[in-house]
């Protein structure tokens, strides 16, 4: 009887289950957490370029020129499945003025959190930055 016991390799395939199952998992979920934190960031910096291309076409010289908080507005705007509330943006500048010529400078945080029980405590502040020069 033991030694047909010791022969038996029938619940070996459950035993290998179970000690590469979790290896696996946080493996993958980790994957995931990857993707999204990439995803956050080409999401903000997207936005920031998009109000930096806003702020170089209606400078001081345009019909409607660009204010501040209408940049400050617009990176949130534009920052799709990211929680508008939780965006800095601080004021842009406008060296030495918003005159055709000059830089703007647009930059903005983000705080990223995961979703993992095992990483919920971890938090990555995500940043972008652009800076253009006003045509208008």
């Amino acid at each position: 009887m033991a030694r047909r016991l010791v022969n038996d390799s029938s619940g070996s395939a459950a035993v290998d289950f179970a000690i590469v199952c979790p290896a696996f998992f946080m493996l993958l979920l980790g994957i995931f957490e990857s993707g999204r934190v990439m995803h956050a960031n080409n999401t903000l910096a997207h936005a920031v370029h998009e109000a930096g291309r806003y702020a170089i076409v209606y400078g001081a010289e345009s019909d409607e020129p660009a204010s501040a908080s209408d940049i400050k507005a617009l990176v949130k705007d534009k920052a799709m499945g990211l929680d508008p509330g939780k965006i800095v943006v601080p004021d842009p500048t406008f060296p030495p003025d918003n005159e055709p010529g000059s830089t703007v400078t647009i930059e903005a945080s983000y705080p990223f959190n995961f979703m993992l029980p095992f990483t919920a405590s971890v938090a990555v502040t995500l940043n972008a930055a652009t800076s253009m020069v006003i045509l208008h």
